[in-house]
């Protein structure tokens, strides 16, 4: 995933790509499965870490 300003405020300006495990793409842009999985994080940018407070 990459933050692309003003591309999607609702979501964190995350571009949101999805693969196989051999590198096939699956879906990008805005990919509702990755979003409302990394919502749960969305006080932390979205991004989930090693670190947890």
């Amino acid at each position: 995933m990459y933050k692309v300003k003003g591309y999607n405020p609702e979501a964190g300006d995350w571009f949101w790509p999805k693969y196989k495990p051999d590198g096939t793409a699956l879906a990008s842009g805005k990919v509702d499965s990755c979003i409302q999985c990394h919502r749960a994080k969305k006080d932390h940018d979205w991004i989930f870490t090693e670190i947890e407070n």
